[in-house]
């Protein structure tokens, strides 16, 4: 999943507004706040909050720092009566509109309730009344309209904002990235060559009436600079980021830019081709350019050390040794992931004890890893896994996890010849696979519905949900910039064609979903046989997907009977993917 931008791009900001009110009774309490904050120990942080920041409270400062907290836990609905206070109290507040407006967007999202969307929509024109040069603003109207497929409104709000704001850059610039954005996800190459065209001559006026970009304003070197990039030159766009960097103030224009136009472009290419040394040559530059130009906005280092992580595993397979200084930064890298708390934490854990296991390695080390990620899965932090399932499906989506720790804590065990311990494991794992799968039986557990779809895959064929009635079906989504997802993907390939041969099932349908944008690298799925299509714009959101990979099985009555978020290894998801299958065909 890429960024949450709303929580990128205003951290400084609400570290500003803590350091304000640090005052009174409760001041040491949120002066400690606002260091957890600072370093990343969000869920600290927001317990703080919880207790220091009553919600009767008119300060709209504390007011929208307890509610930024939430977010940055994905706590995005406790969020949101906070921040739809702190706009109330100080409506001509933009920083204070994009956090709510940001809360209510992801909230949507992750919980798929399309009334949280409408409100984006609804309350967005006043939020670009008074931010029309915030382009994160933008952003999440923009997030809000694809997912109700509500293209016509947000250009209608663009267009408005330009109108009524003749005098701003930002509405302008956004409308022509809205222009090309569009022509490029329906595959119009002749409509985005001529859009660009007119967007580069555009450009070219810009450029002559503007003096020298130490002259310009934020604004004025926000819209040349994403010009340039739209129009792929990226060398006249690098001075001008640099510039943006060179203020304080107008950092926050630069950060999506370089992330969105330079960082991900840079690593979906070399990922694309494989070549995983560049990645790992290529990140500690772009985690270098943190400290000077992102600050400490955490969640871009998050996903930069995720991919670090992501390479330093896919280079080093079970067949070969890995030295010790790779071990390390692997470790290091891995280590500051498990203190984010946020977004599947749980996951981070899983993969390093596996990959330590599987190495052979450390197993010491590995069972401090292993008893820790347990212990935090205990806590119900809410930074573990990834929010916005319904209760049925975390509870599930939890013991799953619970389960795959203990069996590489159980294998780590059987290496020390700790064969007691190893065997109570084990034995708590056959107790969690039997309470899974009855409470998965259980009608009174109601599982949710399935929403129908109609679906064109890459040979032509249609796929309605309503066709499949009896028949076990399970969707898989992925995205190209997503390695776990990609290897997913291959491996329910594997899978599906195994079962078929061995005759266990010939009648489950598979469907492989994409997620990302129309210029997808199709090639590195050029090997599947599995059926493929694309999310026709709204699947995600009425599925609740709100981490890549996820996949979904559904029986045959329509009922979602088993969601899992993330991949756990291809042992792992093989054994409980058939487990679930084997129970709905009973």
């Amino acid at each position: 999943m890429r960024p949450n931008r709303v929580l990128i791009s205003t951290t400084i900001i609400l570290l500003a507004v803590l350091a304000g009110s640090c005052s009174g009774g409760s001041g040491k309490v949120l002066e400690v706040a606002r260091l957890d904050y600072e370093a990343g120990h969000y869920v600290q942080a927001w317990e703080s909050f919880q207790e220091n920041v009553p919600s009767s409270t008119n300060d709209a400062g504390l007011l929208a720092a307890r509610g930024h907290a939430a977010m940055a836990i994905n706590l995005y609905e406790e969020a949101i009566p906070f921040l739809r206070r702190a706009v109330e109290l100080a409506p001509a507040d933009p920083i204070y509109w994009e956090w709510y407006l940001g809360a209510l967007a992801w909230g949507g999202l992750m919980s798929g309730q399309r009334e949280l969307l409408e409100e984006v929509l609804e309350r967005g024109v006043e939020g670009l009344q008074v931010g029309e040069d915030r382009p994160g603003i933008y952003d999440l109207l923009l997030t809000a309209a694809e997912s109700l497929q509500a293209l016509t409104r947000y250009s209608e709000l663009v267009e408005r904002t330009r109108l009524e704001r003749p005098e701003s850059p930002v509405p302008d610039i956004k409308r022509w990235e809205f222009l090309l954005q569009s022509a490029a996800a329906i595959g119009d190459s002749a409509g985005l060559a001529a859009a660009r065209g007119e967007l580069a001559m555009q450009t070219a006026v810009w450029r002559m009436n503007a003096g020298a970009p130490a002259t310009m304003e934020d604004t004025e070197l926000y819209r040349l600079a994403l010009a340039h990039l739209m129009t792929g030159r990226r060398a006249e766009a690098l001075p001008l980021l640099e510039e943006l960097e060179r203020r304080p103030s107008a950092r926050r224009f630069s950060r999506p830019l370089r992330y969105d136009y330079l960082v991900l472009p840079d690593y979906v290419a070399l990922y694309r081709v494989g070549d995983i040394a560049g990645i790992l040559e290529q990140i500690p530059e772009w985690l270098s350019l943190l400290p000077a130009i992102w600050e400490s906005d955490l969640d871009y280092r998050r996903v930069l050390l995720e991919w670090q992580v992501d390479a330093l595993l896919r280079e080093s397979p079970p067949s070969e040794e890995i030295d010790e200084e790779r071990l390390e930064t692997l470790l290091q890298a891995a280590t500051e992931l498990f203190g984010r708390d946020t977004w599947g934490t749980v996951e981070q854990y899983g993969r390093m004890a596996g990959f330590l296991v599987e190495h052979e390695l450390r197993p010491e080390q590995t069972l401090e890893i292993l008893d820790e990620a347990l212990a935090r899965l205990d806590e119900d932090r809410p930074g573990m896994l990834v929010p916005g399932q319904d209760e049925m499906t975390a509870r599930q989506t939890k013991e799953t996890y619970r389960a795959s720790l203990l069996d590489l804590q159980a294998r780590t065990l059987e290496r020390l010849d700790r064969q007691a311990e190893a065997a109570a494991a084990r034995d708590t794992i056959e107790q969690i696979t039997v309470r899974v799968a009855g409470e998965s039986e259980d009608p009174e557990a109601a599982p949710r519905p399935a929403p129908d779809f109609r679906l064109r895959d890459t040979t032509g064929r249609d796929w309605r949900l309503e066709d499949l009635a009896g028949r076990a079906v399970v969707l898989a989504f992925w995205a190209p910039w997503n390695g776990e997802s990609l290897r997913l993907v291959q491996d329910l390939d594997r899978f599906a064609q195994a079962r078929r041969q061995d005759e266990v099932d010939d009648d489950t349908v598979y469907l492989v979903i994409s997620l990302g944008p129309g210029d997808r690298p199709t090639d590195l799925l050029s090997g599947l046989r599995l059926p493929r299509v694309d999310d026709p714009g709204d699947l995600a959101l009425r599925y609740r997907i709100t981490g890549i990979p996820t996949t979904l099985l559904i029986d045959g009555a329509g009922r979602i009977r088993w969601h899992q978020s993330g991949y756990p290894g291809p042992q792992a998801f093989e054994e409980r993917l058939a487990l679930r299958i084997d129970i709905l065909k009973r």
